[in-house]
């Protein structure tokens, strides 16, 4: 999607010189390129606010023929803003990868990943819009979310720094904190040095092989001060150039189990 919009605004800038090409050619190429686009693209007067040209994947998007879409302002149109309160032109916003909201023909409202961004043509400035429909991404999310807010075990996630950047709120019933109270705390604050020494050579380790946190037991302090042990998993989080930015993971509550372990131990040291 970023590559589609900066090919578009790329485009539109060098196809738009004078010394190019003729303005219907200029024009003619622009449209072609534009509807192979998968991205949705607009082209919007600043001034005005009215839609100067749409590409195929907007019109698809939008379900309206192009003749029922350029003319158009945008404001009420195809965006939820109203008149004079443009986040671009208005209230001086910058949109970039932002999720937005798009109003199709049919009054519906469709999540979009949005960038807006100026270029020139012929003297004149313009805003170029380029979005996707990430309907979907967010219908998994929600699906994400059921599933793990139905979860017996808690989800987490890690920054490199082994702080908390995501915590479910099932964190609760075993540790007495709330997501808010862990978020941008370290594991290393609810246990022990010596606890935390094991802890920290275990993740340095994944850390350094890009490797998967496999089933390590461990234990932390609840709020009410209870000892409570956890087995772990997780997994690498990668950047869309495939950097390590964390990991991803859920602990298991295994106290009963611990306990029972503890118990069997000191019985066969009497009994020995």
């Amino acid at each position: 999607y970023n590559l589609c919009e900066q090919m578009a605004k790329a485009i539109y800038n060098d196809l738009n010189k004078p010394e190019n090409c003729h303005f219907f050619l200029q024009k003619k190429a622009t449209d072609s390129f534009f509807d192979e686009l998968q991205a949705g693209i607009i082209l919007i007067d600043p001034d005005t606010h009215m839609i100067i040209r749409v590409n195929k994947a907007a019109e698809i998007m939008v379900g309206l023929e192009k003749s029922e879409i350029i003319g158009k302002f945008c404001h009420g149109f195809l965006c939820p803003a109203q008149e004079n309160e443009c986040p671009i032109t208005d209230l001086g916003k910058e949109v970039d990868n932002s999720e937005k909201i798009l109003i199709n023909g049919a009054g519906e409202r469709i999540p979009i990943l949005k960038t807006v961004s100026r270029v020139t043509m012929h003297g004149r400035d313009y805003l170029l819009e380029s979005f996707v429909d990430i309907t979907r991404q967010k219908k998994a999310e929600d699906r994400f979310r059921d599933i793990v807010e139905s979860s017996s075990d808690w989800i987490w996630e890690v920054n490199l720094d082994g702080e908390y950047t995501y915590v479910s709120e099932r964190v609760t019933d075993f540790l007495g904190y709330t997501p808010d109270e862990l978020i941008g705390k370290s594991p290393k604050e609810l246990m022990s040095e010596e606890e935390l020494n094991r802890v920290s050579q275990n993740f340095t380790k994944c850390v350094h092989n890009r490797s998967a946190i496999s089933d390590f037991e461990h234990w932390k302090q609840a709020k009410n001060g209870e000892i409570r042990w956890f087995l772990s998993n997780g997994v690498p989080l990668l950047n869309e150039t495939g950097e390590l930015t964390g990991f991803r993971g859920l602990d298991k509550d295994i106290t009963d189990r611990k306990q029972i372990e503890q118990k069997t131990r000191a019985l066969n040291r009497v009994l020995n």
